[in-house]
């Protein structure tokens, strides 16, 4: 049993990287490609329809990741494993249908609160009232990747993913190619629609061989009750996360025009596929969090929790780090010029980037430690803070925009997940304190900062060969400084899986 959940994590764990390798892709190839057929208001209004719909998604009140949770742990007794299903179904599928409403009647309403231009508002609408219905069927059909998770085929996911992604931009390059139009967005979209919503059905259909399988049961009202009550208390942790990690798009798009939703997406792109794939580290691992929470194993859940955020989060302070050392050479190159970041934007986004995978992690911790009041308490205090922030100065530019919501990150969430994070790594058995550990990771941080700069006086980044030379120098020098910084033989122990009891 061991052995077959080491494969299927390391399927998952491959599977995830070839997905977010997919997505990273269609990220950096859309928008060049799109700059080449189109505005860059064009394309900051594609940003603002898809960024509109997650807003509405959080109608989802945290069900979902609620839903897997109590379905994990009640697949051992079949009648409440039926039970917990249909509650979760019955619950989605309404959320999907307000979904999909949303678009149908305020598909207009919401379009002319994210724009200002008349015309720019009837081009929104329409890609918003596409997007909203098929997401909204989506949502309906969250059950089945659900079901394939528990069933730990989370690989299968992943695949339906990459080729969901690779559709989309196949068929928006041929789309914008033969001259479509804006429309080629949606093009792209459904192709990947299609994919993934239709595709975990099809499997869970045919696949006779799962243990846990779609058998439903009258709903009853405790398990309505217990799915809301703990999806309430994920939706109170993530949404706040959420809500500020998007705010700065949304707001530049209203106060700035759509033109600053797409620069503040773009000179975010890269800094978000970093982060992106620190979470699939998190996302692979959660299938066995959730077995040692139901086996009540929580000595070995602790352990196994704080070595893989600690290695997340410290390698991701490195690698976002050079994010922002590097961000506003290669926007400028990966653009053909049309695209300047602004001063000191990619160095403020890389911050928030990494406190929000800080907040991941914490926010996991929180219901493994069954202690979700303290990040639940904070949600109105961060919004408070983000609002008075922007207020104060947010309507001044994009830069401004990211120090609200740095600033809200910095006084709300990120002191909650210290705490949490320093009661995980007290019970943990690991070799150091996380003062020391963050005293030489800001040591560190510091030291990769100047190397950059002075690489790139030494090497100008103004055309592609000195750009990656750059990078490939910093890069070496990140990681050897990251070594160092944690210590091999703290490494070792991570990659054996065991907790290190020397420095």
């Amino acid at each position: 049993m061991r052995g077959l959940r080491h494969q299927r994590f390391t399927l998952a764990l491959a599977s995830g990287y070839l997905s977010l390798l997919c997505a990273v892709g269609y990220s950096f190839l859309l928008v060049p490609l799109s700059l080449a057929h189109a505005s860059l208001g064009v394309l900051g209004l594609w940003f603002l329809g898809l960024q509109a719909c997650r807003y509405v998604e959080l109608v989802d009140l945290g069900i979902s990741g609620a839903s897997l949770r109590l379905i994990s742990q009640a697949k051992l007794d079949p009648e409440e494993y039926r039970k917990t299903i249909s509650a979760a179904w019955l619950v989605q599928t309404t959320q999907g249908l307000l979904i999909a409403g949303a678009g149908w009647l305020g598909s207009g309403v919401l379009a002319r609160l994210l724009v200002t231009d008349p015309q720019n508002q009837k081009q929104l609408a329409g890609f918003i009232f596409w997007i909203f219905i098929l997401n909204g069927i989506r949502f309906s059909l969250r059950i089945f990747p659900n079901l394939l998770r528990v069933n730990q085929l989370q690989h299968l996911l992943n695949l339906l993913t990459s080729l969901g992604v690779l559709a989309n931009l196949g068929v928006l390059t041929l789309a914008l190619q033969r001259g479509v139009g804006p429309a080629a967005f949606l093009w792209g979209f459904f192709a990947e629609w299609l994919i993934q919503a239709a595709g975990p059905l099809i499997l869970v259909g045919l696949r006779r061989d799962l243990p846990h399988r779609l058998v439903l049961a009258r709903p009853g009202a405790a398990g309505l009750k217990a799915l809301s009550r703990f999806g309430l208390a994920v939706f109170q942790m993530n949404s706040t996360r959420f809500l500020l990690e998007s705010a700065p798009l949304v707001l530049a798009g209203r106060f700035l025009g759509p033109e600053s939703s797409a620069i503040w997406s773009i000179v975010a792109r890269a800094g978000t596929c970093l982060r992106d794939l620190l979470a699939q580290i998190q996302i692979s691992a959660a299938p066995a969090f959730y077995d040692l929470i139901a086996k009540g194993e929580r000595a070995r859940m602790n352990q196994a929790f704080t070595r893989l955020s600690t290695l997340s989060l410290s390698l991701g302070l490195v690698l976002l780090s050079m994010f922002a050392a590097w961000d506003p050479a290669f926007v400028f190159l990966w653009t053909s010029g049309k695209c300047v970041a602004p001063s000191y934007l990619p160095l403020l986004i890389a911050c928030i980037l990494w406190i929000q995978i800080w907040n991941v992690w914490s926010a996991e911790a929180a219901v493994s430690l069954f202690r979700t009041k303290p990040l639940a308490s904070g949600f109105l205090q961060e919004v408070v803070v983000f609002a008075v922030a922007f207020g104060l100065f947010g309507r001044l530019g994009l830069v401004e925009m990211a120090g609200a919501a740095l600033l809200a990150s910095l006084t709300s969430s990120f002191p909650r997940g210290i705490i949490l994070f320093q009661n995980l790594w007290d019970g943990s058995s690991l070799p150091h304190g996380i003062r020391g550990l963050l005293m030489r990771g800001t040591l560190s941080i510091a030291l990769l900062w100047v190397a950059a700069q002075v690489c790139q006086i030494l090497i100008p980044p103004h055309d592609l060969p000195s750009f990656g030379l750059g990078v490939l120098l910093s890069s070496l020098l990140a990681l050897g400084i990251w070594v160092l910084w944690l210590g091999p033989s703290w490494l070792m122990a991570l990659s054996r899986g065991l907790p290190s009891r020397s420095v």
